[in-house]
């Protein structure tokens, strides 16, 4: 539905609203708008059957400009726009020097469907029944920003600055989107709402390894060098298909492809070796493979000397590592250094000690200390292959396998967010990136990280923090989305009060893609005003009260960077649709309606100058007027050095080591909860809270297993971005409903049959969708494909059915830690 309003009572009146003749009090509701609106549209000439030649072209007349597909998948692929008569007809792959980065996918091809799509918004609107309901009347922009900031400075008045909260995610991540917003939140000092999208995964590899312009890993040829590809957790195929050429091509020089899922994708399809693992015991699994490597002696020493916190010695007093200060030869002024002991009882800077000692514990001035190493190899001791059998379901012999192929190498790490889906996910990436550098496989010819989430090129050479981050400006704190629900009704976050009065929602659909929609939809009603600023109607504008209608990728101008090194000046290739506006002319609005239009004057030819005026930009010849001339410039070439994260020892860290002991342990989200200080510094391993459907010695199932047990879990597809295409004709005729797919054992013991109407449910929610029968699922998971919303099930939602239940050190999303029943309708 194009979402001016929301149902069409005929035909004539459709025809109105698609050339922006809406009546002012219009309601419209229902189902008929999708028919009437959609023949609108080809009436109205904007679907490429019907496109009509302006007077004086040639009909076949063609503009082809440049633009980057950046709904954040990972992928940023540079593509050309070709637009006739002021019309997008289709979008093509931009050519690239170095062949493997030249890429397009099937999204990125359907853009013409997207900018055109039967739900986009044209106008903004105002909420004109209960929330949720569907009831909208038309507004101008003049009252949508008036009716907002009216509402926001009352808030601020009797409330405070904090009483208002921004929450985004990565729907455009060029800089004019995303990131400009934060120079409004920022000077209103309103609080800003963390996604919590990823975060286990994020934080437990940049607190080992740190990260650089190629995130947490390497330069993608790197693979090509590769004799052993770990894809861990992770559906290369189809969540990451624009990288998986590189393993293909990796494959065909040779390299063998391990895949470790619970569930025989399509990814372990291609797989050497394929070992179905029990869902959220993969911390378990790379501490095992530790354990064998380090009673083999297949670890690098040479890494674990130069390379890692291996031979710093922590003191037992503090957790703490033995620093000059703490021997009495700190300098004034000097940086207070880290020291390691020699084999001859020498105690110095690593600088000074050419061997250091990599296991035992010693008394020094006064101070009972052990080596970073030897406390791992303690950690890791009860994991033997024996033992992780009996958690992982994995037989022992396989686990010596892995580990033996793992340290031979050189290997490839190609992990993904699949672990990070259950509440104890950083747990695993902490003890995998142990596994990494205890065997030196990082940092050289082959060895490393790589694959679509650790991988892609993140240099942007834009620089914008003195913009959005002014030094007038007030920063309010920064809340995580998991934790937000109840602290809304609580009035408190930790000891934090909050009285949150407004939410604006940006670039993300937060009720289609937070976990626990049910408990996002009660905080909702002690919210006074809810804004939306999004491209099309969607699970998060339908419950709004203000809905602002934002312009398509192809029609601002805008710089953005693909991850695979083009600069590209993103030139508005079609006018906006109806009165859609980019979130930078959006932003730009409200901070004047707030009483600050001489900070938000800037218009975006000054906004991208200012922005790659720096060293950094010059250096590789990018300039805005420079980019607007030429349309691409190329920054990664086949002369361009490969980039080894790691490399030479050096790791973008506090220590430059690779750390698998953190010495400042803290939580993410400290809203005063203990921990283990002492348990979390090292990898360390529990049991998924929900999705633990098994009694072993030690750690008996969970009693929500015991009532529902079916772990839920989700796929990515090839069709969409979370919700993004969620609507794409194009793509709904190769995926057109959801569909929740079973083992053939817990179908057959629920007497369900492929076809057949399901209902999926527990304490929280339900979701009612078709069921199919898939030999490739674990026994006893049940696997939905992700992105859909609630239009699309039959009734419920199945993000009703999550659980926004956190670790204590890290607050993630954890979709999949979830266990449902199900039954046959």
């Amino acid at each position: 539905m194009l979402y001016f309003v929301e149902r069409v009572n005929n035909m004539v009146e459709s025809k109105n609203l698609c050339r922006g003749k809406i009546p002012r009090r219009t309601f419209l509701k229902g189902s008929a708008a999708m028919l009437a609106l959609g023949a609108a549209w080809l009436e109205g000439g904007f679907w490429l059957s019907k496109v009509t030649a302006d007077p004086g072209k040639t009909a076949n007349e063609e503009v082809i400009t440049y633009g980057v597909c950046r709904g954040d998948c990972l992928g940023h692929c540079p593509m050309r726009v070709h637009v006739r008569d002021g019309h997008l007809v289709k979008t093509s792959k931009l050519s690239h020097p170095i062949p493997e980065f030249e890429r397009i996918c099937q999204r990125g091809l359907t853009h013409v469907q997207r900018i055109y799509a039967p739900d986009r918004l044209l106008h903004p609107l105002r909420r004109a029944g209960k929330r949720g309901e569907g009831k909208w009347e038309q507004i101008t922009w003049e009252e949508a920003i008036a009716e907002i900031c009216t509402k926001w400075k009352s808030y601020q008045q009797e409330f405070g600055p904090e009483s208002i909260a921004f929450s985004d995610c990565a729907g455009n991540s060029a800089i004019d989107s995303r990131p400009y917003t934060k120079r409004l939140f920022n000077l209103m000092g309103s609080v800003r709402i963390d996604n919590s999208f990823d975060n286990s995964f994020f934080s437990g590899i940049i607190d080992s390894v740190g990260e650089s312009s190629w995130s947490v890993g390497d330069d993608e040829r790197n693979l090509l060098s590769a004799k052993y590809i770990f894809a861990w957790g992770s559906n290369l195929t189809e969540a990451g298909h624009v990288h998986y050429a590189f393993i293909n091509k990796a494959k065909d020089l040779g390299a063998k492809l391990i895949v470790i899922d619970p569930n025989y994708t399509i990814a372990a399809s291609k797989a050497d070796k394929f070992v179905p693992i029990r869902p959220g015991t993969d911390a378990v699994l790379a501490m095992s493979m530790l354990h064998v490597a380090i009673a083999e002696k297949l670890t690098d020493k040479e890494m674990l000397e130069r390379g890692t916190v291996a031979p710093f010695l922590v003191k037992e007093s503090d957790g703490m590592f033995l620093r000059l200060s703490d021997l009495g030869r700190a300098e004034k002024g000097a940086a207070d250094a880290i020291v390691v002991r020699g084999a001859d009882g020498q105690i110095g800077l690593p600088s000074e000690i050419a061997v250091p000692v990599l296991q035992g514990t010693f008394e020094v001035q006064g101070h009972r200390v052990t080596t970073a190493y030897d406390l791992l190899v303690e950690r890791v001791q009860e994991w033997t292959p024996e033992r992780a059998a009996e958690i992982c379901d994995i037989p022992a012999a396989t686990i010596r396998e892995l580990a033996r192929m793992y340290a031979k190498g050189p290997t490839t790490l190609c992990a993904g967010y699949g672990p990070d889906h259950y509440a104890n996910g950083q747990q695993f990436y902490y003890a995998v990136m142990a596994l990494v550098l205890a065997t030196g496989q990082i940092g050289r010819p082959g060895a490393g990280l790589n694959g679509h989430a650790m991988s892609s090129f993140l240099e942007n050479y834009a620089d914008i923090d003195d913009i959005v981050t002014p030094p007038d400006g007030k920063q309010g704190p920064v809340i995580n989305a998991p934790l937000v629900p109840e602290a809304i009704k609580a009035g408190k976050y930790g000891d934090m009060p909050l009285n949150i009065k407004s939410l604006y929602v940006y670039d993300q659909n937060l009720l289609g893609n937070q976990t626990h929609r049910t408990a996002w939809l009660e905080a909702l009603e002690h919210i006074d005003l809810f804004v939306v600023a999004d491209v099309t109607m969607n699970d998060t504008s339908r419950y709004a009260d203000i809905v602002l209608p934002v312009a398509h990728y192809f029609e601002t101008d805008t710089y953005d960077m693909s991850y695979s090194g083009v600069a590209v000046y993103n030139a508005k290739a079609v006018e906006p649709l109806g009165e859609a506006k980019g979130d930078f002319e959006i932003v730009n609005m409200l901070g004047c309606g707030m009483g600050m239009a001489d900070k938000f004057s800037l218009s975006r030819d000054e906004f991208f100058r200012k922005a790659l005026d720096n060293e950094k930009a010059r250096a590789v010849g990018l300039s805005w007027e420079k980019l607007k001339q030429e349309g691409y410039i190329y920054t990664l070439k086949p002369e361009t050095p490969i980039y080894m994260h790691g490399a030479k020892y050096e790791f973008p860290t506090d220590t430059k080591r690779g750390e698998f002991y953190r010495e400042n342990v803290a939580p993410v989200a400290d809203v005063g909860k203990a921990f283990d200080k002492k348990r979390e510094a090292l990898p360390c391993w529990n049991p998924p809270y929900e999705a633990w459907q098994v009694d072993v010695p030690g750690f008996p199932r969970s009693e929500a297993a015991a009532k529902y047990p079916l772990v839920f879990t989700s796929k990515r597809p090839k069709f969409r971005v979370h919700t993004q295409y969620s609507s794409n004709p194009w793509l709904l005729e190769l995926w057109k409903e959801p569909v929740v797919t079973f083992h053939p054992h817990d179908a057959e013991k629920r007497g369900i049959r492929t076809g057949d109407v399901v209902k999926i449910f527990n304490d929280r929610g339900y979701v009612v969708v078709k069921a199919a029968i898939n030999p490739a699922n674990r026994p006893g998971v049940l696997v939905i494909d992700h992105g859909w919303q609630k239009d699309d099930f039959i009734d419920g939602h199945y993000s009703d059915l999550s659980s926004n239940k956190s670790d204590v050190m890290v607050t993630n999303n954890a979709f999949f830690d979830c266990v449902v029943e199900a039954v046959k309708q």
